[in-house]
């Protein structure tokens, strides 16, 4: 199955999630109808629950470069930490978030995700962090678990300030509140982009940029990366 989705531009793109199955471990209130979604996939949602199949990690992991990879997985899926993967589109940065994620110690909570690409920044913050007074945002419904943020890079400044102040207290408000929300989720996020030249040209926070980075990963290239028997 294919697991990256993703742009540097405000387009339509499907969701992060349409072309993964689904994963024993997946935590949903209704898992037969989240099977059901996965088979018949929404291009309109940016928002869903990951999922993926041990196989395709098993195969993926056969490339040399993959191997590589998998070894630094290994080493930050016991932390708590942010985690920042960087890679160009199709590098399978979801499937890496996927396999942080089923190592950690909250593989049996949510793993949600949401492609900061192709929601407008007017939608995004409530998309996140909610509306008052009775809308959950994912960064509630992953409370325990892990929020995969896809394209950071294309968040505008006033919510890269509420990023960076939920990651360094874990409180929340939404959107329209003052009521604070502590909440306790790990962030791995990806970006496309060369992230130092984002922040020197004033597009990324500089201060998010370097509480994301304390764990980062770097995918290879597509054609660096291809399975050693392909």
């Amino acid at each position: 199955s294919r697991v990256e989705s993703g742009t540097a531009t405000r387009a339509k793109l499907p969701s992060l999630l349409n072309q993964t199955p689904s994963m024993s471990n997946t935590v949903d209130e209704n898992p037969q109808e989240l099977v059901a979604e996965n088979k018949q996939p929404q291009e309109s949602s940016p928002t869903r629950r990951v999922a993926a199949d041990q196989s395709d990690l098993e195969l993926t992991e056969r490339s040399q470069a993959f191997i590589e990879i998998m070894k630094q997985v290994d080493g930050v899926a016991s932390s708590n930490l942010p985690v920042l993967l960087i890679g160009a589109l199709g590098t399978g940065k979801q499937l890496v978030a996927c396999a942080i994620h089923q190592r950690s110690a909250r593989s049996d909570q949510p793993l949600l995700a949401i492609n900061c690409a192709i929601i407008p920044p007017d939608s995004l913050d409530a998309e996140l962090f909610g509306s008052d007074p009775d809308q959950r945002g994912l960064w509630e419904q992953a409370d325990g678990g892990t929020l995969f943020l896809d394209e950071i890079t294309e968040t505008d400044s006033t919510l890269q300030t509420k990023l960076l102040r939920a990651l360094q207290t874990g409180e929340i408000t939404r959107s329209g509140s003052d009521e604070v929300i502590q909440t306790n989720i790990r962030v791995i996020a990806t970006s496309s982009h060369n992230l130092e030249e984002e922040v020197a040209a004033g597009r990324f926070n500089d201060d998010l940029f370097h509480a994301l980075r304390a764990l980062s990963i770097v995918l290879p290239p597509v054609r660096k990366s291809q399975l050693a028997d392909a």
